[in-house]
């Protein structure tokens, strides 16, 4: 990753910019929680009928991946650093018709809070480290940053994602789902349609074999 010097109150500050770079790749891959605590999230693909009426209900990440990643990604600027709690929590509604119309908006809303002891910030306040991350409000659907002191800094990011505000055509083979909207194009994933809930899965970026991303909605 491309690390930027960025100067706060006239010191160098190399894990600022790389803090900000690992949120804004978090922030992509859409990731989130729904309690900060499981090490587990979803069901296997099985596929289904989605034809129905669905509201979103609930939604869950995979920590312990997220942890792995983003110990593996700041190890080198500050070792000790950590993910405290995460939530994410989805709103809306999508209709999937029997002429393989769909409709619908779903958004999620998450929050993610980075923990960095003392020694990683070099003696920038936390109210220094807000001040620079907030230069990435408004990338990749991040509303706010706040940074507030613990035994060094805890900075919470929140960020509400639109997964599906669209009318277009959907199509399923196997365990995939694929909806074309008028406007958003093309996006496809895992699914499986389990009792009455609809599962709207993510794999990991690496396998692509392991659920680590669960959306789910109800029939209504």
């Amino acid at each position: 990753m491309k690390r930027e010097r960025v100067v706060v109150r006239g010191k160098s500050r190399s894990l600022v910019s790389t803090l900000a770079g690992l949120v804004l790749s978090f922030a992509a891959a859409g990731c989130g929680g729904d309690d900060g605590d499981s090490g587990t999230c979803g069901t296997a693909p099985c596929g289904g009928d989605v034809t129905g009426n669905w509201q979103a209900s609930s939604a869950c990440i995979d920590k312990a991946m997220l942890d792995m990643e983003f110990v593996s990604a700041i190890a080198g600027s500050c070792p000790g650093a950590s993910i405290g709690n995460v939530t994410m929590t989805p709103h809306g509604s999508v209709a999937f018709t029997a002429d393989m119309m769909f409709t619908g908006t779903l958004t999620v809303d998450s929050t993610l809070d980075l923990i960095f002891p003392a020694s990683c910030t070099s003696g920038a306040s936390c109210v220094d480290l807000t001040t620079v991350l907030q230069t990435i409000v408004g990338m990749n659907g991040i509303s706010a940053v706040n940074c507030i002191a613990s035994s060094g800094c805890t900075c919470t990011i929140a960020q509400t994602v639109d997964n599906i505000n669209d009318t277009g055509t959907w199509v399923t083979a196997g365990t995939t789902l694929t909806v074309t909207g008028t406007s958003s194009g093309e996006q496809d994933g895992p699914y499986c349609v389990k009792g009455s809930s609809l599962h709207l899965l993510e794999f990991d970026s690496g396998t692509m074999m392991k659920v680590v991303g669960d959306v789910i909605l109800d029939k209504q």
